[in-house]
């Protein structure tokens, strides 16, 4: 078995005498003398060969070369994510197996599958290919592009009077975005400040800085409640 364009190594024992190589079962062409042949056919073809000692040939032995097709190259999109983040690979438009790599060609196997989830610091390229009764594709190069994570922004804690609004500030790279918890919570409002509505028990909210789809982690800014003693009466 072989593949379109691979060549197939044929050989013949068991006889003493010249091997000889036909395209026939009688008559034919003669193609080659050896003990071994190494055609490269674009079809299943069958070849024959006999063996001759001292002027006498044999029966000649009918050898087939069953040529499978290279499958496609599978269809693969490059993916972004930020630095110490997975990035979902996912192959497509082929049948059988999908294998993914680090090199075009050579290199290391990573992984077998039609998806494959690499986490990355650094901008990478992989290559995905697929192989379908021992034929092999080409490989698709499939570039994972991996921004950094920014910094998280500059704030600081305020303090108000009790059942007062407080305006918080920042300073970071990107968009500032404000929540109401460390992480997950609720999106407040976008942008360098934040006006809170009447606050009257100390509360911190949290402040991260976000450039594309990468988000930094979060800072946290406190609002501390100003405390006023009961004046007294003599």
């Amino acid at each position: 078995t072989s593949c379109t364009g691979v060549p197939a190594i044929l050989t013949a024992t068991g006889s003493s005498g010249t091997y000889e190589w036909y395209d026939a079962a009688s008559g034919g062409n003669l193609l080659i003398s050896g003990s071994s042949y190494t055609p490269t056919p674009t079809t299943t073809t069958t070849y024959f060969v006999q063996t001759t000692v001292n002027g006498c040939s044999s029966a000649r032995t009918p050898v087939t070369v069953t040529v499978n097709t290279i499958p496609v190259a599978p269809s693969a999109s490059n993916a972004s994510t930020c630095s110490g983040n997975t990035a979902t690979l996912s192959a497509s438009g082929s049948t059988g197996t999908y294998e993914w790599y680090d090199a075009a060609s050579g290199g290391n196997l990573l992984i077998s599958g039609a998806t494959y989830a690499p986490a990355l610091s650094v901008t990478t390229t992989y290559f995905v290919q697929t192989t379908v009764n021992g034929c092999t594709s080409a490989r698709t190069p499939v570039t994972v592009t991996v921004d950094p994570i920014p910094t998280a922004p500059s704030a600081s804690g305020v303090s108000v009077c009790h059942n007062s609004p407080a305006n918080l500030t920042a300073s970071g790279a990107g968009i500032l975005e404000w929540y109401d918890a460390a992480s997950g919570g609720t999106l407040l409002v976008t942008g360098n400040s934040y006006n809170t509505p009447n606050i009257s028990v100390n509360t911190t909210f949290y402040v991260q800085s976000r450039v594309g789809q990468c988000s930094s982690t979060r800072t946290p800014v406190t609002v501390s409640i100003i405390s006023i003693a009961n004046p007294e009466f003599r």
